[in-house]
């Protein structure tokens, strides 16, 4: 599958937390920040996110929502792709390298 990123992502080793919705409950786990853009992150974390659940994130310090976009088996752990909704975009700051 070709990337689907349009824009730069800067790298990060940072902790983040996330809320979802699924099969009716709600789940959280912890997980690292991997990289970080305007629209979207990469996230490490032990448990699987369904795609397209929407979740709450934490990540440095600003709540935001987002879709799962892509979801991979990452040993130990899983890689998770998200797309920041519209009124996010760009509050996640990046930093430079």
């Amino acid at each position: 599958m070709g990337d689907r990123r349009f824009e730069t992502r800067r790298p990060a080793l940072e902790p983040v937390a996330l809320v979802w919705t699924a099969a009716a409950a709600e789940h959280q786990d912890t997980g690292t920040l991997r990289d970080v853009s305007r629209s979207g992150a990469r996230i490490h974390l032990e448990h699987p996110v369904p795609v397209n659940t929407s979740v709450r994130a934490t990540i440095r310090g600003v709540a935001v929502t987002a879709q799962v976009r892509s979801c991979a088996r990452k040993a130990p752990g899983f890689i998770i792709g998200l797309e920041f909704d519209p009124e996010f975009q760009g509050k996640v700051r990046t930093r430079p390298a």
